[in-house]
């Protein structure tokens, strides 16, 4: 049974044909439509040889798909990096079309995903606290008949609207001017003091980054005080934990990723938004009460970027 999607769905990637392929894959067996279908790849690194390889493997794939489904890709005629890849493309869609979902090609949905993005963008379009829908849902003892709603936006596979989320891609803050924005932000200011500690130093490291996009969005957003909604359900598996990764460069997941995963997800259209005392909030936050003191300190100190990346 064919399932249609009034949205637009963007994709993006970079060399790496086994996950768009999953997400083909997945695509095609479940027999999405979508409004329309757009895959937008970094470019080629200039005399790498594997890229050039790879990004072939790829085409020669989605030719192929051609027959099955609706859809258009492109290859950028320079490396951009993963930061400016993303925020470039994040502009061009939200040049084009009032609303839209986002991929990374290691971000894999399940059934129920689109479905939530379309209902979500349908139902808050108007709602102006309501900035971005977060399709990752990573905790646990949730109700998964809820929305939730969160002052901390999750991109794991991802919505939003072009009047509403595209003014929070890029930051045109300066570090100096940070402390005196998030004074006036209700939503961070509501946070526990290792939050904001936290929050100020990832921020800091984001713009100094040429991979990290999404920390700047979402501190633009705190700064804002704007929120985003959550499935209770987790609808996006990230396979992206590999030693391959541009950012997760673990052997695996760790069991929080696909612990709350849901399973052939039947989702309803009678969904109850709950704005509890206890606020939704997504791994990013999570991990900084996992992390153990010596952690927090290289994170202080900024000796281990990796940790503080993600």
């Amino acid at each position: 049974m064919s399932r249609y999607i009034d949205k637009s769905v963007v994709i993006i990637g970079f060399n790496r044909f086994d996950y768009i392929k999953i997400q083909m894959d997945f695509i095609i067996n479940n027999e999405y439509k979508f409004k329309s279908l757009d895959l937008v790849f970094d470019g080629i690194r200039e005399g790498n040889q594997n890229d050039k390889y790879a990004q072939g493997k790829i085409d020669a794939y989605l030719q192929l798909c051609k027959s099955k489904i609706e859809f258009e890709w492109r290859v950028r005629e320079s490396n951009l990096g993963c930061k400016r890849n993303i925020q470039k493309t994040l502009k061009e869609t939200f040049e084009k079309v009032e609303d839209a979902i986002f991929l990374e090609d290691d971000c894999i949905p399940v059934i129920g995903f689109f479905e939530f993005m379309e209902y979500s963008l349908n139902m808050y379009r108007y709602d102006q606290d309501i900035v971005h829908i977060s399709g990752s849902n990573l905790l646990k003892k949730i109700n998964a008949n809820d929305i939730y709603k969160s002052i901390f936006p999750n991109f794991w596979g991802w919505a939003g609207w072009a009047n509403k989320s595209s003014q929070y891609i890029v930051s045109e803050l300066y570090l100096s001017e940070i402390n005196c924005a998030l004074k006036k932000s209700i939503n961070f200011s509501k946070l526990p003091r290792a939050h904001k500690l936290y929050w100020k130093l990832i921020y800091k490291n984001s713009l100094q980054s040429n991979t990290v996009w999404d920390f700047e969005y979402a501190m633009n957003m705190m700064i804002d005080s704007k929120f985003s909604i959550y499935p209770g359900v987790n609808l996006i598996n990230n396979i992206g934990f590999r030693t391959d990764s541009t950012h997760m460069k673990f052997d695996k997941a760790p069991n929080y990723v696909t612990k709350n995963l849901a399973q052939n997800s039947k989702l309803n259209d009678r969904w109850n938004l709950r704005d509890e005392k206890r606020t939704l909030i997504s791994y990013r936050t999570i991990v900084l009460y996992e992390y153990s003191l010596i952690r927090l300190i290289r994170l202080i100190f900024g000796s281990c970027l990796r940790y503080v990346i993600y």
